[in-house]
């Protein structure tokens, strides 16, 4: 075999092992649960439960009768709508900065993926805004500071107002989640061939002109990627609206059916933006092996 299609074989012996195991494990529970959305379950005094076919029904009161699916659903829109590109933006530029031949620089690095082996367990639960962790700090600061009503008398729109305080309320979070990002981003810089920038360089092109002429087209490729693991890490975190609303109609109200049923609507809601992403992205995406 040639070496592209031995690349491709390396490719699908590593994956191997993700797909039979979501084919074993992960697929019939699937099928299951989409069966459940169109059924009521009820428990049985002998145990064991029972399935009543009711249709659509849990579908029309998720989206017609439920007063709070959709507004948690806008707000978990509304909040990667808010975050992705702020996680994006200093991920890349925390990345460009610990690429720089610094002084110490593994030293550097371990410090901005700290955040990353810390968000999990008992620890990460105890930093939470509601636990009096460091991510309520910034809102008391911005409250101390009353930074809102200064903006207000500088910018004369309240929507605006709100949506940059909002963004400087989430600086903790953002640097928190920008862990993986930073990473994948230091890996993409470093694969970019140094001769590429000599080359500028002899041309006369300047930093600002290398930058976007050669760094961010080579690093497009890992933008598409941490666009897709934002979105899907804001989703699925611990605090977002739209989850712990599914997870407390399942487990806590005992509405197992009906939860799955906003379980599925919020995932098709996760693959419908990811498409839209793809299709949008895989305009700009520039791959530097493509044949063209």
């Amino acid at each position: 075999m040639d070496f592209e299609r031995r690349k491709a074989w390396a490719g699908r012996f590593f994956i191997a092992p993700w797909i039979i195991g979501a084919a074993v494990f992960f697929f019939f529970p699937l099928v299951q649960s989409f069966y459940f959305t169109f059924n009521e379950m009820d428990f049985l005094p002998a145990g064991g439960f029972e399935l009543t076919r009711i249709g659509l029904r849990n579908y029309t009161d998720a989206l017609l009768r439920d007063a709070y699916f959709l507004e948690n659903m806008i707000a978990s829109v509304r909040e990667i709508a808010v975050s992705l590109p702020l996680i994006i933006l200093f991920s890349l530029f925390a990345a460009v900065l610990l690429n720089l031949p610094l002084k110490r620089r593994g030293l550097i690095r371990m410090v901005f993926f700290i955040p990353v082996v810390m968000t999990s367990g008992a620890l990460f639960v105890l930093m939470m805004p509601d636990r009096g962790g460091p991510a309520d700090g910034s809102t008391m600061m911005l409250g101390n500071l009353n930074m809102a009503h200064m903006l207000g008398q500088v910018i004369h729109n309240q929507d605006i107002v709100s949506t940059i305080t909002n963004m400087m309320d989430q600086v903790f979070d953002i640097i928190w989640r920008s862990g993986i990002q930073t990473l994948l981003f230091l890996a993409g810089l470093q694969s970019i061939s140094p001769s590429l920038y000599e080359s500028a360089s002899v041309e006369g092109a300047s930093a600002w002109e290398k930058y976007w002429k050669i760094t961010v087209p080579l690093v497009s490729p890992i933008i598409l990627v941490n666009v897709v693991y934002t979105v899907v890490d804001t989703f699925s975190a611990t605090d977002n609206v739209m989850l712990n609303y599914v997870l407390s109609a399942t487990f806590r109200q005992l509405r197992y059916t009906y939860g799955t049923t906003m379980a599925w609507l919020y995932f098709l809601t996760i693959f419908l933006m990811l498409g839209i992403i793809f299709v949008v992205a895989s305009r700009f995406v520039f791959y530097a092996d493509e044949d063209r």
